[in-house]
């Protein structure tokens, strides 16, 4: 959140050296932005505010690399009803398509949930010993 925040912070405070200045060239040579980047910032905050200055990630999600959501609904269940199981019980005991693409996705999605247990695990022994 501080980042963001410093982010948001240094653009705004690009904004107002250019106001003071009135010279926008100016505050850009001083902060060391370029003045296709001020007005692209100043478009941002006259359309929407100092939330329009947070940058926006252009990258599109990969959804060859998500888990789709009946596998990661599965993988949740048998694992909250079995926590002692691990990985390879877990897909033994999951009825899926045997495709290579789904077994990937649901190995990793396995070893995140065995990693949270155990995590879980050792926050509730710290936490129980105090």
């Amino acid at each position: 959140m501080k980042s963001k925040n410093k982010m948001i912070n240094y653009k705004l405070c690009l904004l107002k050296l250019a106001i003071e200045l009135a010279n926008v060239s100016l505050a850009c040579k001083i902060l060391g932005y370029n003045r296709t980047t001020f007005y692209r910032y100043k478009k941002a905050y006259l359309e929407g505010g100092e939330d329009a200055l947070l940058d926006v990630s252009r990258k599109k999600p990969n959804l060859k690399n998500q888990v789709l959501p009946y596998i990661s609904e599965a993988v949740l269940s048998l694992s909250l009803e079995h926590p002692e199981f691990g990985k390879q019980a877990l897909t033994v005991k999951l009825p899926l398509p045997n495709s290579m693409s789904v077994k990937m996705q649901l190995l990793q999605l396995i070893c995140c949930v065995i990693k949270l247990f155990h995590f879980l695990i050792k926050m509730a022994c710290e936490c129980s010993e105090y």
